[in-house]
């Protein structure tokens, strides 16, 4: 079950929070006057990312806020994506061999970037077995395998091999 809370602050730029049951961030969103981002889609001008760390010492300096009010929003965030979102869903197939490199890890797994304008999403722990522990850092270039598209969050599921399933 996941907790939806939203912060504003005096410049009026509100941001909305998906956290899971220890109050990490799974997916964040910034409303400003003229944009709404995600921590979903690469964009180069604002470069957001999910905050790290759990909110758990700091939820009585947030509002809390709906599930629907925050995917509304999440939605509107997207949209603007779609066209090219479809777009790259053509270029690429399940199973096929893309050259990647891990840009962070969040807590559903590791982030990685194959010079899109997305990101993808691959099993932290998987990733650490092909690359090993001493390996498995930001810029790291890893060979993943597409095993299926999010239209949620437009991020390309890999795996290490056709055969894997994400867990």
């Amino acid at each position: 079950m996941y907790s939806y809370y939203k912060n504003t602050d005096r410049d009026g730029v509100i941001e909305l929070y998906e956290l899971d049951q220890e109050y990490y961030c799974l997916r964040a969103i910034c409303i400003t006057s003229t944009i709404i981002l995600n921590s979903a889609v690469i964009d180069e001008q604002s470069n957001l990312f999910l905050p790290e760390g759990s909110f758990s010492e700091n939820l009585e300096q947030l509002s809390v806020t709906t599930k629907e009010d925050f995917l509304n929003f999440w939605h509107k965030s997207t949209f603007q994506y779609l066209e090219a979102w479809n777009r790259l869903k053509t270029k690429f197939q399940v199973n096929q061999c893309i050259d990647s490199e891990i840009v962070c890890f969040y807590p559903q797994g590791v982030i990685v970037k194959f010079g899109k304008s997305f990101y993808g999403l691959a099993n932290y722990k998987v990733c650490e077995s092909i690359l090993g522990t001493d390996n498995i850092y930001p810029q790291q270039k890893i060979k993943l395998y597409v095993q299926n598209f999010d239209d949620e969050n437009l991020w390309i599921n890999f795996s290490v091999n056709p055969q894997h399933q994400l867990v």
